[in-house]
């Protein structure tokens, strides 16, 4: 309970997994905190629902039902426990919920993809799928492959949009117009758009285009080597 007019401002995250069976009922994502919150009340604040989380015994996760245990990335289970003090929680029906290192990387790689813009987790979805997959009964050594596959991904995608730029010129063969609206769209959703000069600077892709002025256009695609 806070004083009227009074935000609570974020103080730090940890990252969530829950596991029922074969399956993710939550995958690897950040969960915020305020300052001086424990990890049950940042539990509750996340927006998932967690049956039994007041009597210290949870049998439901967001309406899957489990024989769930839990446990931080160093062993710990203490739900009033600073949520400052956690990097990692887990409820999974293991005997022991404590998450490997591997599957630590792994719940940082997967955690990390879902704050990634859309055009970044459409490009690395395929990794993502498979470590989604492949999450539940995974031993340390193979999250770490997946880990480091998912990061692959990521950071080539991203180093190719920050790496060398081509500029693209739109002309009808003999002039560049100004007076048209120019958007171009790679094969992730990402979209660039003329700031009227008629110049584009992408990096190396194929792309569709569309070129539109008083409702006419013309569309097409494009390969930037």
């Amino acid at each position: 309970m806070l004083p009227t007019g009074v935000i609570a401002v974020e103080a730090g995250t940890f990252i969530l997994v829950a596991e029922s069976g074969d399956k993710l009922v939550i995958a690897p994502e950040y969960v915020s905190y305020t300052e001086g919150q424990t990890v049950r009340e940042a539990l509750i604040a996340s927006g998932h629902t967690f049956t039994g989380l007041e009597n210290d015994w949870v049998t439901e996760i967001d309406g899957v039902v489990g024989n769930y245990t839990r446990s931080d990335g160093n062993g710990g289970f203490d739900l009033n426990a600073p949520a400052s003090e956690v990097e990692f929680y887990r409820f999974s029906e293991d005997a022991n919920s404590q998450p490997s290192d591997g599957l630590q990387q792994l719940m940082t790689a997967m955690a990390e993809y879902k704050q990634k813009a859309a055009d970044v987790q459409t490009a690395a979805k395929t990794a993502y799928d498979t470590a989604y997959a492949q999450f539940v009964g995974i031993d340390s050594e193979s999250a770490v492959v997946l880990a480091d596959a998912l990061n692959t991904a990521v950071s080539e995608y991203e180093n190719a949009q920050t790496g060398t730029q081509y500029r693209v010129t739109f002309t009808d063969g003999t002039n560049t117009h100004t007076d048209v609206s120019i958007a171009v769209e790679n094969a992730y959703g990402k979209t660039w758009t003329d700031d009227g000069d008629g110049v584009l600077e992408l990096p190396a892709d194929d792309y569709t285009f569309c070129i539109n002025r008083d409702g006419l256009w013309v569309d097409g695609q494009i390969s930037v080597s």
